[in-house]
């Protein structure tokens, strides 16, 4: 039928008309992708600075990545039941918690140069491998619950735009967090421990929307 076919091309014209600036166009969704900017990041800034900083935990690397790759595959088991049964401000608030304590708490076991050896006995190292354990658990849960808060919160027209924009922004940040490690391992500073004050700026900024409720696709209405 021809009214079929009008709404169809009207449609088609909606979607050819979008583009990153139409992110930044309307009031909800700049302050929706502005908020989504900072959490994504801080995501690729904490997950990917954390494998850079494995050699801050110590010397048995092959130790460091074993754990923290146990503890991202629970993880990622855990935080499915979690997207399920926890509102997306929860599951935040539970990741965020999780991630920053575990930085924080670094700072009450700082790694002496000895600890460095790996045929030196130091109780530290394993410490802060736990902690450095508990930074992925919380980061992964972080990760997982974004990645699907993002698809939920944007309409359908600009869906792909919002990802894409994120995971921009996201790059940045993995981009110069080689550079903010370097500094801090050359100043004798754990690179961990202020990944946790991003964890605070990340629940600082979050509003997220609520949406496990709100999944159908919409369209781009607002004026």
């Amino acid at each position: 039928p021809r009214s079929t076919q009008s709404r169809s091309s009207a449609a088609s014209d909606v979607y050819k008309r979008q583009g990153y600036s139409t992110l930044f166009k309307f009031p909800s969704l700049k302050s929706t992708t502005l908020k989504l900017s900072v959490l994504w990041f801080n995501l690729f800034f904490v997950y990917y600075g954390l494998a850079f900083s494995l050699d801050s935990l110590g010397a048995e690397l092959h130790l460091n990545l074993l754990f923290l790759g146990l503890s991202e595959t629970i993880a990622c088991l855990i935080a499915a039941p979690i997207k399920v049964k926890k509102n997306r401000i929860s599951s935040f608030t539970i990741s965020m918690i999780i991630m920053t304590l575990g930085c924080f708490f670094l700072v009450f076991f700082p790694l002496p140069e000895e600890c460095l050896s790996i045929h030196v006995f130091c109780y530290q190292r394993y410490i802060n491998l736990f902690l450095a354990t508990v930074v992925k658990f919380g980061i992964t849960i972080f990760k997982s619950v974004l990645i699907t808060c993002t698809t939920e919160v944007y309409p359908t027209t600009v869906r792909s735009l919002g990802f894409g924009w994120n995971m921009t922004v996201g790059r940045f940040g993995n981009t110069i967090m080689p550079l903010f490690v370097a500094y801090m391992q050359k100043n004798s500073v754990n690179p961990l421990i202020p990944f946790g004050g991003l964890g605070t700026v990340s629940y600082t900024h979050l509003r997220a929307h609520e949406t496990p409720e709100h999944l159908v696709c919409r369209l781009l209405l607002e004026k």
